[in-house]
């Protein structure tokens, strides 16, 4: 019976470390690109994205005010490019968006981030972002 016990607890103890080593990695699924050749000429790598955060007074929390945008290819800058963020929530929802048209001259944007009825997200509330570089 101390056997079967002993081996249990090991089998549980190396368990616990592959999962918790697990769950510490840093995945990076890649880059996924969707629509025509223009998106593709224009960034082949994808991005980077940072959240804004503040202190919200009145909603005595942090908000995302907005997000930034980086490594965006040259071959993107200066040509009518549009740039649309969206955030969403556990479920998948869109909860805020933004966007910039015609992607200025630097490879880092920033793009302020609203509910649909304004106002700005929580940051609590932020499970995803979403980033599209298309010509309209």
């Amino acid at each position: 019976m101390r056997r079967v016990l002993f081996s249990l607890v090991v089998v549980g103890v190396v368990f616990a470390i592959a999962y918790g080593a697990a769950a510490s990695l840093n995945v990076d699924g890649g880059v996924v690109q969707a629509g025509g050749d223009s998106v593709k000429q224009c960034d082949k790598d994808g991005v980077s994205v940072d959240y804004q955060l503040k202190y919200d007074d009145n909603q005595k929390a942090f908000v995302v005010d907005g997000v930034i945008v980086s490594g965006i290819d040259e071959a993107c800058l200066g040509k009518g490019f549009n740039l649309d963020v969206v955030l969403t929530d556990q479920a998948g929802q869109s909860i805020a968006s933004g966007s910039v048209s015609n992607v200025g001259a630097t490879t880092r944007q920033q793009v302020g981030v609203t509910k649909p009825g304004g106002g700005k997200p929580l940051a609590q509330d932020v499970y995803g972002v979403h980033v599209a570089i298309y010509r309209p």
